[in-house]
Order: C-alpha cells, then sequence, then structure tokens
C-alpha cells in the first residue's frame, strides 16, 4: 500500500504542483505569441529538478548532520534559500488567485476574507499527515483532468485550425529573450517540489516527480492549445486571463453555458495545493535544526503575508 501511495498519489500532487498557479499568470503570453515551440522547450527544462535536483537535495537534506560540519553549513545554507523561496511562491500564489478570483470569479467581494480563506486552508493542508495529502491532491487531480478533458473536447467546435501555428525561433537571440520567462515560472519553482521530494520521499521518487511534472505539463499544454485554437495567438496575448475566457465561450445544447465554472476548480486546487506543499517544504525545512519552531512556520508566515494583504 505505501508503495502504490508513493507512486500515484505523489505523482498526482506532482501534477497539481507543476500546473499551480503557472496557468493564471499564462507566462508565455509574455514571449512571443506565435512561437508555441516555446512552451514545448520549457517543459523540457521543467524536467531537470527531477533527475538533477531531486538526488542532489536528497543527499543534502536526509543525511546525518552531526558531527559533520561542511555537510550541516550545506544543510543550512539550502534550507534558508529553499525555504525562502518555498514562502516567496505561496505569497505569489495567494496573490495571484486573489487577482485573478477578484476580477473574474466573485467581482467586488471582500478580498481579504479571500485571502484569509485561501491561507488558512494551505496552512491547515500543509499540518495534515502525509497520507492525507496525498489523498486530497489525488481526488483533486482526478476532478482537474477530468475537467480539463472535457472542456477541452467541448470547445472543439469553436477551434479554428488556421490558428495553430508553431514557428521555430529564427535565432538564439530569440531564445535568450523569450524562454527565460517560461522557465522562472516552470523550473523555478519545481525547485521546491523537488526539495518536497527530497525530504518525504527517501529513494526512488524520480520516476513519480518527474511522472508528476509531465503530465501537469500536459494539462498545462491542453489549456494553451484551446486558448490558442480558439482566439490565435495574438489576440490570446493581449488577454489578461486567456484561458478563462477561452472556455467561457463553451456552451453544451441550448440550456448549458457558462462552463468556465469548472475551469475555476483548477484554478483553486492547483494554487492550493501548491501553496500548501511550499508551506509544508518551509516547514520540514526548519524541523531538520528545530522541531519545535517548525510547528509554528507556517501559521507565523501566513499571517504575516495576511497582513500585507491587508496594508500593503
Amino acid at each position: 500500500m505505501k508503495k502504490h501511495r508513493t507512486g500515484l498519489h505523489k505523482t498526482a500532487l506532482a501534477a497539481l504542483f507543476t500546473v499551480g498557479n503557472s496557468l493564471i499568470r499564462y507566462p508565455w503570453r509574455n514571449a512571443d505569441p506565435d512561437m508555441l515551440i516555446l512552451f514545448l522547450l520549457s517543459v523540457i527544462g521543467a524536467l531537470i529538478p527531477a533527475f538533477l535536483l531531486y538526488p542532489l537535495f536528497r543527499k543534502i537534506l536526509r543525511r546525518r548532520l552531526s558531527g559533520h560540519g561542511l555537510r550541516m553549513a550545506a544543510a543550512v545554507v539550502l534550507a534558508l534559500l529553499l525555504g525562502a523561496y518555498a514562502l516567496f511562491c505561496v505569497y505569489r500564489s495567494c496573490e495571484d488567485y486573489l487577482n485573478f478570483a477578484m476580477e473574474l470569479i466573485l467581482p467586488g467581494s471582500n478580498r481579504i476574507l479571500l485571502a484569509l480563506v485561501f491561507l488558512v486552508c494551505a496552512v491547515w493542508l500543509s499540518r495534515v499527515p502525509e497520507k492525507g495529502m496525498d489523498s486530497f491532491s489525488l481526488v483533486c487531480f482526478v476532478c482537474v483532468l477530468v475537467s480539463v478533458i472535457t472542456l477541452f473536447c467541448f470547445g472543439i467546435p469553436h477551434f479554428r485550425t488556421e490558428y495553430f501555428k508553431v514557428r521555430l525561433p529564427d535565432g538564439i537571440s530569440e531564445l535568450t529573450g523569450s524562454l527565460p520567462v517560461l522557465l522562472r515560472e516552470s523550473l523555478f519553482p519545481l525547485t521546491v517540489l523537488s526539495g518536497y521530494f527530497a525530504l518525504v520521499v527517501p529513494r526512488k521518487g524520480e520516476r513519480a516527480l518527474a511522472g508528476g511534472t509531465a503530465i501537469g505539463c500536459g494539462i498545462l499544454l491542453l489549456c494553451v492549445l484551446q486558448t490558442l485554437l480558439t482566439f490565435g495567438a495574438s489576440y490570446a496575448a493581449e488577454l489578461q486571463y486567456p484561458y478563462s475566457f477561452a472556455v467561457r465561450i463553451i456552451s453544451v445544447g441550448q440550456y448549458f453555458f457558462r462552463l468556465e465554472g469548472f475551469s475555476y476548480l483548477l484554478d483553486y486546487t492547483a494554487c492550493m495545493v501548491r501553496a500548501a506543499v511550499c508551506f509544508a517544504v518551509a516547514r520540514r525545512l526548519l524541523g531538520r535544526f528545530s522541531h519545535r519552531l517548525a510547528r509554528f512556520l507556517p501559521p507565523v508566515a501566513a499571517l504575516a503575508m495576511f497582513g500585507i494583504f491587508c496594508f500593503g
């Protein structure tokens, strides 16, 4: 049973984390709108943490530290850098979702209340036992996958094949100018996921980590393709939330319309899982040095973020 949970459940968690708030930010729209190839290249870059960073983090974070000064120093530096970046990812996930919800889902609602609910849920999920987070991730992943595939199929009548264009870069200058934007949104957050796997999965986690990352990128790719085939690259690049607008025009029959509500499940659960995993990483990293302080890190950090949203 444990082996099954480590494989399927962790794959689902990695897939949801990979989607995270990347779909809301839609990073590829900041690049050349005609270069879908850049998104495909960023998928390759997103797999780097699974095969390089996970073994490195596992070697540094899971080995005995007492009596080894150099190993202790490396673990402290890594914990500080990775933990700080994990908390930053929590803040950005919450901020992105709040901006998205206030504009499209609940315009005119109380932003402070939404921030409170999001942070409380993220802290709670980060503190549940590992089996609980795994089960939650698996259920949410199934719902998200069904929603994305269903919306894609119902959106096919609105697709325009002439909008599908894949243009190779003219030179290295286009790659160096646009690809880093995509890698910053995909590669960098996945370093936190690699840290989580290194702390939770003691060995042989590469397959679940890489598989989940690939599936998460596949979900993003379906969303990108649906947006491109619906609006075209040029128009989609001008929209604040392209995918949500793409699924908004879907209707089934005469009475079933405005099906974008199903996409809101994807946005919320992916952002929530990413925030919870980041909280869990920061807590576990601090727990390597002080178990007592580690228990208070997620709620204290969430309280600080809530203060920023209130008074910032």
